[in-house]
């Protein structure tokens, strides 16, 4: 987590207390449900220690937990302690690491767009969460978060509102869920035909006569360029001028090949002349 000096100390200290507080056990067989139950398995824990010392050599802080747990009435459990550094940079490697532990890390931003640099400077980007309440910098967190998802307020909302759940860079790639993930998984096929309406009232499209082949000349390069600028131009200026540019080209008289006729006949007769 990343926060802003106005509200790290305090921030640090309540989740400081929770951390302290949070019981570890069996969700299935205590009678009273602890908060947190083991991991699948103790392949991380060494990895996880290393990553912590390395991190408190460093200059961060660790105020609880750090290493694994031996249960005393789950023995066979893998439990690793609830662990909360602070003081903690982006440059360290366990900042720049996947833990899928329960490892609480806390930054120190001082400004909103150090914090945006400080969650932006992993290869992960899976999901965020932004809280505050200027409007101005939570809009701000939102447009340039590199994550698949991001909830205002709150914690993984996207899960319960049927919307598309991926990430960017390195936490994959593609969506699914909601109705662009399930146009994912489709085949897009693009179709272009007359309207029905259209067809109802004895209208159908065809090529315009400058561009059928052969290519009326500079009718039809002008009309090609004028529906190019149309469609692509940057700025509704460029496309109001590739519009009449394009209308211009269809209504103007056929001079275009008669141009290119009358040159080719001069070629020819130049040749004949020659011979």
């Amino acid at each position: 987590m990343v926060a802003l000096p106005a509200i790290h100390d305090r921030l640090l200290e309540i989740v400081r207390h929770k951390t302290e507080n949070l019981r570890l056990g069996s969700v299935l067989l205590d009678s009273n449900p602890p908060d947190m139950g083991s991991m699948i398995s103790s392949r991380s824990f060494d990895k996880l220690e290393s990553l912590i010392r390395s991190a408190v050599h460093e200059g961060a802080t660790l105020h609880c937990g750090g290493c694994r747990y031996r249960h005393p009435v789950y023995p066979n459990g893998h439990y690793f302690q609830p662990t909360l550094l602070s003081n903690v940079t982006s440059d360290m490697e366990i900042a720049q690491t996947e833990l899928f532990g329960p490892v609480f890390l806390l930054m120190k931003a001082s400004t909103v767009s150090e914090a945006l640099d400080i969650a932006n400077g992993t290869s992960y980007g899976l999901g965020a969460s932004v809280f505050g309440y200027n409007q101005t910098d939570l809009k701000k967190c939102i447009r340039r978060l590199k994550a698949g998802m991001v909830s205002v307020n709150d914690f993984g909302s996207y899960y319960a509102c049927s919307m598309p759940f991926g990430g960017c860079s390195g936490s994959g790639y593609g969506r699914f869920g909601g109705e662009e993930g399930l146009r994912a998984l489709s085949n897009v096929k693009s179709v272009c035909a007359d309207a029905s309406w259209a067809r109802m009232l004895g209208m159908r499209t065809k090529i315009p006569p400058p561009l059928q082949y052969p290519v009326d000349g500079v009718r039809g390069w002008s009309a090609c360029k004028g529906i190019v600028e149309t469609g692509y131009a940057i700025g509704l200026r460029g496309k109001i001028s590739g519009l009449w540019n394009l209308v211009g080209a269809l209504l103007a008289a056929e001079t275009g090949s008669l141009r290119r006729d009358n040159v080719a006949t001069t070629e020819v007769s130049g040749k004949r002349n020659e011979a």
